[in-house]
């Protein structure tokens, strides 16, 4: 008879804890949820034949993983368009309002080959619009970027990051050796 009862203890003990788990991952969602809501299109996230997830919003921009190849990328939601695509998750940091990414030099879904015109080309929302950019050399097109979490614009950094603050520049010299790691 006790040997029933330890295994009874057992089950409602793993219950509990099973139900406490899922309830303490279902608040955070729920609270990411209700903290992203006013942009982020949730619709697009789970169900079947689901591709993405959402990780965290950051006013109108969200962290995705694709879950198919893993990538992570940057999805503007109120422009509609991928910012970026990260080649690691820790190529971003969220700072006041900006978010500071690095972006790896090479074809992605954000950057593009036209082989009529041999240029590798990426768009950007700046200036209240869509702009494109191109560049005969994936090593010419930006690599850091910085975005705007309130209306997307997107401020473009050269590559040699001379001519930026040493605020800035110190900011994408530490996502680069978080990437490293």
């Amino acid at each position: 008879m006790k040997s029933v009862f330890k295994i009874t203890g057992a089950i409602v003990t793993l219950v509990s804890v099973m139900t406490l788990v899922y309830f303490a991952i279902n608040l955070k969602g729920g609270q990411i949820e209700s903290r992203c809501s006013d942009v982020i299109n949730f619709n697009q996230y789970g169900g079947f034949g689901a591709d993405l997830r959402f990780l965290e919003c950051y006013g109108i921009l969200a962290k995705e993983q694709d879950l198919d190849d893993g990538h992570f990328q940057l999805y503007d939601h109120m422009n509609k368009y991928i910012v970026a695509v990260l080649s690691k998750e820790k190529s971003l940091r969220v700072i006041d309002y900006r978010a500071y990414l690095l972006q790896p030099q090479s074809e992605s879904y954000s950057i593009r080959y036209d082989a009529d015109l041999s240029e590798y080309y990426v768009w950007y929302y700046s200036d209240g619009r869509f702009k494109q950019l191109a560049f005969k050399n994936l090593d010419q097109i930006p690599k850091y970027i910085s975005v705007d979490i309130n209306n997307g614009e997107v401020t473009i950094y050269p590559n040699n990051l001379e001519e930026i603050t040493e605020v800035e520049k110190k900011i994408f010299q530490e996502l680069e050796a978080a990437v490293i790691k």
